[in-house]
């Protein structure tokens, strides 16, 4: 998030959370990182996502002009903080993380007012997946079945269950749980729809496997730009 804004030429950022764990957790990672790489963060504060008018925060940005603001939160929250920004004339760069990455973001602000808006995700949604990709042969397929479209984290869901299967054909007549567990951590490039995975030994993604994707709002709807790196090429 902080690459992607800094390569947007933005040179201060308001920082605002819903004082949950993962939107203050994550507001304060980007704070961090924004601040490492030269950007000024001129505005740090906390809101209430039962509070349904931000005037006093909307005063504050007003009055010190960031050229952006990221809000760590959920898409409601924001989609309503975004709104009450453009109705005042504050049109800085928006942005926020995975829990705004959702159209809802967008049909709650309005497509009037969510402009100059992008979210980042470490996903593939298959919904705003472009043709002729693994993910929108899955949304495809999804919305086939189910009636409905396949959204954030689908693609990750879609891929766990299929390395699991995966490990369990592995293991044969003689599965046990040890044998799932060492096929899952002997992974190496294993295909899947979002990436392929690779694991480090702590369990976590290793770097080569892992992805995060910028989506920003063009004509009133989400688009997948691309990866982080890509974004800031």
């Amino acid at each position: 998030m902080a690459d992607v804004i800094a390569a947007t030429g933005c040179k201060s950022v308001a920082v605002i959370d819903d004082k949950e764990s993962y939107g203050q957790g994550l507001a304060d990672a980007v704070t961090t990182e924004l601040k490492a790489k030269g950007l000024t963060v001129p505005i740090r504060q906390a809101i209430d996502a039962k509070v349904k008018d931000f005037s006093t925060v909307i005063g504050t940005i007003s009055s010190q002009k960031p050229d952006a603001v990221f809000y760590g939160g959920y898409y409601n929250t924001a989609a309503l903080l975004l709104k009450q920004m453009r109705e005042v004339g504050i049109n800085s760069l928006f942005t926020c993380g995975d829990g705004c990455a959702d159209q809802q973001l967008v049909t709650l602000a309005t497509a009037a007012d969510a402009t100059n808006v992008f979210v980042t995700c470490p996903c593939v949604i298959p919904f705003f997946a472009a043709a002729g990709t693994k993910a929108a042969t899955l949304q495809a397929d999804y919305k086939a079945k189910f009636g409905i479209d396949a959204l954030i984290y689908s693609s990750e869901a879609y891929d766990a269950a299929n390395i699991f299967i995966a490990a369990i054909a592995h293991g044969g007549a003689s599965v046990t749980r040890a044998s799932v567990l060492a096929f899952v951590k002997g992974l190496n490039n294993f295909p899947g729809v979002s990436r392929n995975y690779t694991f480090q030994p702590n369990g976590e993604l290793a770097e080569s496997s892992q992805l995060i994707n910028v989506y920003p709002v063009s004509n009133g709807t989400l688009k997948l730009l691309g990866s982080t790196e890509q974004a800031i090429s």
